[in-house]
């Protein structure tokens, strides 16, 4: 085994708000967001900082025998920050799915503990990792007497750079047993959310005057079928004529993200849009504009909730033909189309009402 020491950092950005849940659905989604948004933490790392592991929702930082100065620290805070909440904000704006982990992840909320200080490396399963009583300290300290959910904690003292974007530095200090007092300074990041540019306006997909609309009723809650329908690893499962799907995978469907039906030689791309359909209402929507004949095509999958655990589902093709030949061969495609969504709303039926049938992926 390796051993080595010296005076090195400790960075640890630490994700909370996420409440426990009870369906799988929303157990799943929770995992996507989490997953994302700590995609987006390692990737706004700017100062060259080692990852031990991701711990959970939390992401274990360190720097061997170097410290960065406090306005680096100070910057890499902000970024990492910044680039967090611009997230947040950016699935909140475009988000379809209204199960408790979708709808409450606005509130989620991080903060950072920032130690110096001596630790070794162990190999474990071939695998470098900091260990001693620093860096157990460091995972001590996110939990603290500090009356705030975002805030970056120091060990060094000596943080004292006054700095615009922050509130001024805080002095704290903590009792951990087995360790003793602890002191360290904070500071306040909320006020680094005045910085986050707006969102822009929802991706909208078209409406025509006459679209031809099929409904059913499944009999099984909105959540449920909203996943069957927007989820898209399972939508092989209920969509047969499309030989594969071509998309991000572990990530919950929102507006903007794209996918590829591959059917034989041909890709069509298709974009996840929504709409006003009125209210207490889910409205999932894909857009694509590389079918022949028509423009501006867009399917509508409407959920509304029917009863107890019921959901009348709609759909509702929008399409604009060409000119001349999409105007003499259109009706012959509303047909086929037609057909196409039959199939479609009977296997969606189907399956949602199947109690050995899982979501779970």
């Amino acid at each position: 085994m390796e051993i080595k020491e010296g005076e090195s950092l400790i960075f640890l950005p630490d994700i909370s708000g996420f409440t426990k849940f009870v369906t799988q659905t929303e157990i799943n989604h929770s995992q996507h967001i989490i997953s994302e948004l700590l995609e987006i933490i390692l990737n706004a790392n700017e100062i060259g900082m080692e990852v031990a592991e991701i711990e959970g929702d939390a992401v274990f930082f360190y720097k061997y025998n170097e410290i960065p100065t406090p306005a680096k620290l100070f910057n890499q805070v902000k970024r990492m920050f910044l680039d967090f909440h611009s997230q947040i904000k950016l699935y909140e704006a475009r988000r379809i799915c209204n199960c408790g982990a979708c709808t409450s992840a606005v509130g989620l909320t991080l903060k950072f503990v920032i130690h110096e200080g001596n630790f070794r490396f162990i190999n474990v399963n071939q695998n470098k990792k900091p260990y001693g009583a620093d860096v157990i300290l460091a995972h001590r300290l996110l939990k603290n007497n500090i009356d705030s959910k975002e805030y970056a904690l120091f060990t060094n003292n000596n943080i004292n750079i006054k700095h615009s974007d922050f509130l001024p530095v805080t002095q704290g200090s903590e009792n951990y047993e087995g360790i003793g007092q602890v002191q360290f300074n904070y500071i306040e990041l909320a006020p680094l959310k005045k910085k986050i540019v707006a969102i822009p306006d929802r991706k909208i997909g078209n409406l025509e005057k006459e679209p031809l609309t099929l409904e059913t009723l499944v009999e099984s809650p909105v959540n449920e079928v909203v996943e069957m329908v927007t989820n898209l690893e399972l939508r092989t499962s209920w969509n047969k004529e499309v030989d594969k799907f071509e998309y991000v995978k572990n990530r919950v469907n929102r507006q903007g993200m794209k996918h590829i039906c591959v059917i034989g030689n041909q890709k069509i791309s298709f974009e996840t849009v929504t709409n006003d359909f009125g209210d207490n209402k889910v409205i999932y929507g894909e857009k694509t504009n590389q079918f022949p004949l028509v423009k501006n095509f867009t399917t509508y999958f409407i959920f509304e909730k029917s009863g107890n655990d019921y959901t009348k589902l709609t759909i509702e093709l929008h399409m604009t033909p060409l000119p001349v030949i999409g105007w003499m061969l259109v009706p012959l495609f509303k047909k086929k189309m037609k057909v196409e969504m039959e199939k479609t709303l009977r296997a969606i039926k189907s399956i949602c009402e199947n109690e050995s049938f899982s979501l779970v992926k």
